[in-house]
């Protein structure tokens, strides 16, 4: 092999560099447009306002309740606790109507959602129940590990049938 070979060989692999970079430079031009389309879709809300909100609003609407909180997320399980009572005084937060509910002084029907998307609302609720699968005291048991959870119906109405009441604290 001559020296002249060398260079040829070297060339030729600079213009497949050259062609592989400005493929990639083509992809991430692309990529960028994706994530400012992503940003304008999905904004930096995420589900809490798309998905939260508007449930509990809804289920206000239902069910005749005047306020709502969110609390959480909360722990491993990323928990997140939605209230509602009729009692309690209103507040404005990121632009949509939620309100300032104390959940010790209030009576309230709650419910716990985690994420979940194997079910078909994205969501699961916890049931009550308990298990022992992670020791009292554990990083587990305290982040919520051993509370059992079900598949979160797709239906309000089957929602609300869900919720919890909670005497308030004297």
């Amino acid at each position: 092999m001559e020296f002249k070979d060398l260079l040829k060989n070297d060339e030729k692999a600079k213009a497949i560099l050259k062609k592989e970079r400005e493929t990639i430079s083509k992809l991430e031009k692309k990529l960028e447009w994706h994530k400012k389309r992503e940003s304008k879709l999905w904004g930096n809300s995420g589900p809490f306002e798309t998905i939260l909100i508007p449930l509990c609003k809804e289920i206000c609407k239902r069910k005749g309740f005047k306020y709502f909180e969110i609390y959480g997320p909360f722990g491993m399980c990323c928990e997140t606790s939605l209230y509602f009572s009729n009692e309690g005084k209103e507040k404005n937060w990121r632009d949509s109507r939620m309100n300032d509910i104390d959940i010790c002084k209030v009576d309230t029907w709650s419910i716990q959602l985690t994420y979940n998307n194997n079910t078909e609302s994205g969501y699961q609720y916890w049931t009550g129940e308990v298990t022992n699968r992670y020791p009292k005291g554990s990083i587990g048991e305290l982040n919520g590990e051993n509370n059992v959870y079900a598949p979160l119906p797709a239906d309000i109405d089957e929602i609300i049938k869900l919720l919890r009441f909670s005497k308030a604290f004297e």
